[in-house]
Formats: structure tokens, C-alpha cells, sequence
């Protein structure tokens, strides 16, 4: 309640040995006050045993994040994420943990089966599944980031990179299916970025989308000009499965180039094609 002179007078008041949650409560007050040595140094002295307890655990890895410890953090908040109760807090702890690359830490400390409350937290659990090549991991996190923000762009990149790893999986479609809802929000640079996305993907139908919204925006965009020097030959190129095409590999791809050429003045097919960027 902030009344932490108070709560130290009365803790002092009690004479002898204080038991673990009094000593947590002291640190407590001491920290508010600004007392961060003398706060660090009571929760240090617990026994080893005590000091293990999840809600004392996360109390040491908040410390040991103000102090820079990212080892500390780390280790701390796998014990803490012991408790299902305490995983929010855990995850607060997630944007540290990620600038300091300890993405183990991340995974070993996070829960699927408790809900996220930031979208931030979902995408590092991502990223760190990602960066450790544990693609079952990432996806977890990935979809229960989805189930409480669905189609949410901050997304787009997560599923991009799960879809380069699993091409004609559910990323691929879950990733096109945000882009063509999100494309009217879009800026100019995520425009740019995701458009290089989609060629890479093998996914050139969405990086038109990209580039005709692009084009809308901001005619003098380099991008304009860079995307068909550098994605020139990957223009008209697909993954022969996504066509419909039978194909004993779902990477094998055609190229469309000289579809184009020999259609482009035969209907249905002249209308789409012109308005092909």
C-alpha cells in the first residue's frame, strides 16, 4: 500500500529471526525505498531451499534484471515458472531475456496452457523457439498467440518464418490469409519488407497484392523499383502444389512466365493478367 517505512518499522519491531515471507516482505519495502543492496542482500540470505520457492525465485530474477544479471534472470525464472500463478510475471521478464539472448530461458520458463496477456511476450516465445530450432515450441506459442489475437499483423513475421521452414503447411496459409486482411493498414516499409516475404515463400500472388497496395501509397517508393530488379526472375514463380498442380513434392515449382505470354490476350485469363504489377 506504500507504506513501506512503516512495514520495516513493524517487521524490525518483532525482534528475532523473521521467517521467509517476512524476510520477503522486508526486501520488498527496502527495494521500494531505493534500498536495492540491502534488498538484494536479505533475499540472498535465505536458505538455498527457500530461495528456490517460485515466489522467491521471481523475486530474484526481477532483482537480478535490475542489476543486470541476465545468467541470474535466467536460471530464476525457470524456478519461478513453476507456478502457473506467477507466469504473467515470468513473462514480463520475456523482452530482458530476449535482448540478452537467453532463449532457453524463455522456453523453459513459458506455459502454453496459460493465456497470454501481451502480444509481446507471444512473439519472443516465437522468436526463441525459432532461434533454438524448435519449430514445435514456436508453433505453440505461435498459436496460442493467434487464438487471442487472431490475424493480429504484429504476427506476420512469425508466420513467415514458420512457413519458410514448412512450405504448403498451415503457416503458409495462415500467413497469407493475414496479409490479404491487413494489406489496407500496412505502411509503406512493412509493405516493402513483407513483399520480399512472399517472394521468398514462392508466394508471388501476395507480393502483387503487396506491391499494388505499395504502389497506391507511395508511387516513388523505391521499393517499386528494387523489387522487380531483385525478385525479376521469382515473379511469376510458384510452388506447383499451391496451383493445384500434382506434384510428388510440395516444393517442386513452375514457372508461369511463358503461361502468361500465351494466354495474355485469351479471356478469363487477359483480364487477370493485366492486373498482374
Amino acid at each position: 500500500r506504500g507504506k513501506n517505512v512503516e512495514a520495516l518499522a513493524e517487521l524490525d519491531a518483532l525482534g528475532g529471526s523473521l521467517n521467509t515471507m517476512e524476510i520477503v516482505m522486508k526486501s520488498f519495502a527496502l527495494m521500494s525505498l531505493m534500498r536495492a543492496d540491502e534488498a538484494i542482500r536479505l533475499v540472498e540470505s535465505l536458505p538455498e531451499a527457500d530461495r528456490k520457492i517460485p515466489g522467491v525465485a521471481l523475486i530474484r530474477a526481477e532483482y537480478a534484471a535490475g542489476k543486470n544479471l541476465p545468467a541470474v534472470v535466467a536460471s530464476n525464472v525457470v524456478l519461478a515458472a513453476v507456478s502457473p500463478l506467477l507466469i504473467n510475471r515470468v513473462r514480463g521478464l520475456f523482452p530482458y531475456l530476449g535482448e540478452h539472448k537467453q532463449w532457453r530461458a524463455i522456453l523453459d520458463s513459458d506455459n502454453e496452457n496459460v493465456p497470454y496477456t501481451d502480444c509481446t511476450h507471444a512473439l519472443i516465445a516465437v522468436y526463441a523457439g525459432l532461434e533454438l530450432n524448435d519449430i514445435f515450441r514456436a508453433s505453440k506459442s505461435l498459436k496460442a498467440g493467434l487464438a487471442a489475437w487472431p490475424n493480429d499483423p504484429r504476427f506476420i513475421g512469425g508466420l513467415y518464418m514458420l512457413a519458410a521452414r514448412r512450405p504448403g503447411s498451415e503457416w503458409e496459409e495462415l500467413f497469407a490469409d493475414n496479409i490479404r486482411l491487413n494489406v489496407a493498414g500496412l505502411d509503406a516499409d512493412r509493405l516493402a519488407s513483407y513483399m520480399e516475404y512472399c517472394f521468398k515463400i514462392s508466394r508471388p500472388d501476395l507480393a502483387w497484392l503487396l506491391y499494388g497496395k505499395l504502389r497506391q501509397t507511395d508511387p516513388r517508393d523505391p521499393a517499386l523499383y528494387l523489387a522487380p530488379a531483385q525478385f525479376g526472375a521469382a515473379w511469376f514463380i510458384f510452388r506447383r502444389h499451391q496451383l493445384g498442380i500434382a506434384a510428388e513434392d510440395r516444393e517442386l515449382k513452375i514457372d508461369l512466365r511463358e503461361f502468361c505470354r500465351q494466354t495474355m490476350n485469351i479471356e478469363p485469363f487477359g483480364s487477370f493478367w493485366k492486373r498482374v504489377p
